[in-house]
Parts: structure tokens; sequence; C-alpha cells
């Protein structure tokens, strides 16, 4: 699942779909309860088949269509324990009975498979309980037709349409997606009323993170708003020019109690009976976050839990068997306590929500993140405001990732960084650390309110502001200079060769600041 191949392929939105390593972590939370018998309906091209037999039970892969099953039969021809089954899923009988059975973006389609109309979903799971044990469990995942990202103006996953989804727009034979509650039900009256509701961020195609029940529970404690705001960025299906902001959007939503309500997707395990709760182990796991994207020495599981009343979080590499390559840019893998608080970039998305930000609220907020850094560097605090400082100033090549996005301040008001996975031999400048920092920040964000005269400043633009407010003179000779760098850096994290970055530019990755919402003063 971690095939560099693969990811080079990787080209366009349908590729990184049936290619991605992350098809993969909407499963990976419950592999330790996928090893037994587990069925498959609707394998596709073969994308969670492949994670699936990698686990080691004995997988049957059921796929409808003939050339997408070939296509999952070829991509595990080396897993002996594999089957794939060119059948219709809802139409399978066997004497076999399983112990999990994975429905991942099929129930959604149930209408156009069964033709039984509305009803056609809980027959297909009526059926598919049919073939599980007495302590068995299913595996679903599915669009919500009420997530938040549809109520910004996202296009509904399989037709397109803004708010299609929303006003009901399906009918008996089309495709279908559900709210949290008609969902349960469904569920319910198919003979699965025992039910674990977790929440796929940014969604169940590719997700990033997985939250628990557990975590939904202690959601202000771990700060799951941050976790569902800083990937909003990296879903492909979001609204190109979204009504509100998605990322200040989770915070409210968390003070209200709905963000499963208001999820993108959701993922259920549910059975008829409650033992399979026992298998998953899940009570104190509160949110998985994984780093799959890049090289397999490098891929990683951070999963925070709750231990004696204090939260965790425990890390672990997805290929410890791969070696890594011998580069300035090295890689520690480590546990450490959660830093409950406000992350710091969430500071950002909720000014730059506002009407009337300017570039002095920016500079304030970057000198917040700019005293921690040099304080985390044993380093003097930063001179009052306007006075220059040395854009070459070295500091430790740990913080080469001391980002706002890895920064939090806790319920002291203290400054803490945390995840510092990364270092760079020899150190990292100052300026260097800002044009990363800084750019990466507003580069993540995907609307801002702007009430000012003419279009909404770029990230490039605002960063070239920032540098003369905090007092770093950089020529253009150092913005290029930063932009190779920070190319090259991505390339030892990726393993691929680096892409030219145009000078000012946030650093590879970070995308730009669009027009979005545009209320007046």
């Amino acid at each position: 699942m971690l095939s560099p191949e693969l990811r080079a392929a990787m080209t366009d939105p349908p590729t990184r779909y049936y290619l991605s390593p992350r098809r993969a972590n909407v499963l990976r939370p419950f592999a330790g309860a996928l090893g037994g018998r587990v069925l498959e309906v609707g394998a596709g091209l073969g994308s969670v088949t492949r994670f699936l037999g990698e686990l080691g039970g004995q997988i049957t892969a059921v796929e409808g269509t003939r050339r997408r099953a070939g296509i999952a039969r070829a991509r595990t021809r080396d897993l002996p324990n594999v089957q794939v089954v060119w059948e219709d899923g809802s139409r399978l009988e066997t004497r076999e009975r399983f112990d999990a059975v994975v429905l991942v973006g099929v129930l959604e389609y149930a209408r156009v498979l069964l033709r039984a109309g509305a009803d056609s979903q809980r027959i297909l799971l009526s059926h598919l309980r049919g073939l599980l044990t007495e302590d068995g469990m299913l595996v679903l995942a599915i669009e919500n037709q009420l997530g938040a990202k549809y109520w910004a103006g996202a296009g509904e996953d399989h037709y397109g349409a803004e708010f299609f989804g929303l006003q009901d727009c399906y009918d008996d034979t089309s495709v279908a997606t559900f709210g949290r509650g008609s969902l349960s039900r469904i569920l319910t009256e198919a003979g699965f009323p025992h039910q674990a509701w977790y929440v796929p961020i940014p969604d169940y195609k590719v997700p990033a993170a997985i939250l628990s029940p557990a975590g939904l529970e202690a959601a202000p404690r771990i700060d799951a708003a941050n976790l569902l705001a800083q990937n909003v960025f990296w879903d492909e299906r979001k609204p190109a020019r979204p009504r509100f902001s998605l990322e200040q959007v989770w915070s409210v939503l968390q003070r209200n109690g709905l963000l499963l309500e208001m999820a993108n997707s959701f993922l259920v395990v549910a059975g008829p009976s409650p033992r399979f709760r026992a298998r998953l182990g899940h009570d104190d796991l509160l949110a998985w976050t994984y780093a799959v994207d890049r090289a397999p020495p490098y891929a990683k599981e951070s999963c925070t839990r709750l231990e004696g009343g204090r939260l965790m979080v425990r890390r672990r590499a997805l290929a410890p068997e791969a070696r890594a390559p011998e580069t300035p840019l090295s890689w520690r893998l480590y546990d450490e306590p959660h830093v409950e608080g406000r992350n710091w970039w969430l500071e950002l998305v909720a000014m730059m929500a506002k009407p009337g930000w300017g570039l002095d609220h920016l500079a304030a907020w970057a000198r917040c993140w700019l005293a921690a850094v040099l304080q985390a560097a044993g380093a003097d605090a930063p001179p009052d405001a306007g006075r220059p400082l040395d854009p070459h100033l070295l500091l430790p090549g740990r913080l080469v990732e001391a980002t706002p996005l890895n920064l939090v301040r806790d319920d002291g008001g203290c400054f803490r960084f945390s995840d510092l996975e990364w270092e760079l031999e020899g150190g990292v400048e100052l300026g260097f650390l800002a044009y990363r920092a800084l750019g990466t920040s507003l580069g993540r964000l995907t609307s801002v309110t702007w009430s000012g005269g003419g279009p909404a400043p770029t990230p490039g633009g605002l960063l070239r502001g920032l540098f003369g407010a905090l007092g770093l003179g950089v020529t253009e000779a150092d913005l290029e200079r930063y932009g190779r760098l920070s190319a090259q850096l991505q390339a030892w994290a990726w393993g691929s060769t680096p892409r030219p970055v145009p000078a000012a530019a946030p650093p590879p990755g970070a995308g730009r600041v669009p027009d979005g919402p545009r209320p007046r003063a």
C-alpha cells in the first residue's frame, strides 16, 4: 500500500483516488479486528482489497464489474489469501459466514443495483447481515448527506450539483446518501442495532485522520476541530468558492457538539451484538492521524490515547523494514504528551474569517509565533516591532517544522511546539523558517473574508509584507533560495525529484488564498 511506484503514477484526482495509500487509512484503525474471514463487497480496483490482504486474513472480495474485478485480482495476485469474485454482492450466496463485512463507498448505490426503491439500502444490509457470524461486524463508509462542505457549496459527490443532496434530489433509482439519523435507523432495521460512529477526515475516500467515538466525546480536549480544519485544504472535492470558511466552522460545530452530525463522511462499525466493540479495543483511543504520502521509511501512524486521565500521542512506523536514504534531513519517531490548548494556526483562521483584518493583525499573530520559536531555540527574545532581525540567524535544525500548525497555546497562556519529527543538518535559517512557517500557514487557508478594496491579497504578497513587519530584511535572492530549499526538503521526505518553485511562493503543497466569501465590513 506504500508503493513508491503507485505514488509516482498519481497525476490527477482519479489516479489519486484509485492509487493513493490514503485509501487504506479508512481501515487502518481496525486492522487488529480484520485478520479473520473478511468479505469485501464492491472491491473496485482493489485499493482496500490490497490492504485487507496484507493483514493476513482470509479475504473474499466481490466486485460486480468484470474489468474491475480483473484489476483487483491483478493487484493482489501475490496474496494467496485473497479471492476476488466477479459477482453482484447484493446477490452473493455462500454457506461461509464471515467475521467482518467491509462496505466502503457502496451503500449509496443500493437503489441503482437492487431497483427496490427507498428500501434498497435495508435489503442490501439485511442480506449482508445474513452472511455474518453472530459476533461479526460491518464496516461501512459513506458520504454524509448533511456534511458541512455541502452547505458551503461543494457539489454532491456523484452528481456534481450544489445542494443536490441537501435538497434530497435523489429518486428511487438513483444514488442516495443519508444523514446520521436516517442511516442509523436503516442499520437498526437491517439487523445492526449496535453501532460505533467514527469520523474520517476530510472524508472516507482518501482520509488523513480518523476520529473515534471516544474522540468525539473528548473533542474539546484533543481539539478535534483543529484536526478537521487543517485537512480542509487536502479535500479535492471541497467547494471552489466556499460560502463560508470551512476551516473556521469546525470550531463552532465542536462547541455545539455537532462534529459527527456535520462530518463530510461517516465511518460506522455495526453489529447484531455489541461484542464487536471488545474486538476493536477503542475505548481509550481518541484519534489516528496518518502520514503515508511520503517515502515509505517515513510513513507513520500517530494515535492519541487516554492513559489514566492523561492524553498521550503514540507513534509507530508503518514500514519499519524500509531504510531511510542518507540526506541532510533526518527523521525521528517519538511519543509525547498531547498538548492541550488552542492551536495557533486556528487563531489565524479565526482572524481572517472576520472582516476588517489587515497586515498589522497578521503581524501581531506572527510575532507570537516568532517569540515561541526564539524561546524554543534558546535565543534572545525578539526585538520591538519594526526593529531588524537577522534572517540568516541559524537556529537548531530540529525546529525546521516549528510552524504555527504545530504550535499550541496551552490553558496557562504558554506556547509549546509538538510533532517536531524532522531535523535539518547544519541548522535552519530564521528567514527560511519564517518563509516555510508563515507561507504554509497562509497557503493552507481555502477561503478568507476580505472587505478591503480590490482582489484579496495572495499568500506571496502577504508573506512579503510580514517579512517587513517582522523586521526580517530578506532579499529576492533569499526568497528564490528559500523556494528551492523548501522543494528540496519535500523531495527528500517524499523520495522524489524537487520541483522548481517561483520566488515568494508558499512552500510546495501550500496552495493559495482564493477570493473566498466577501461580506461587507
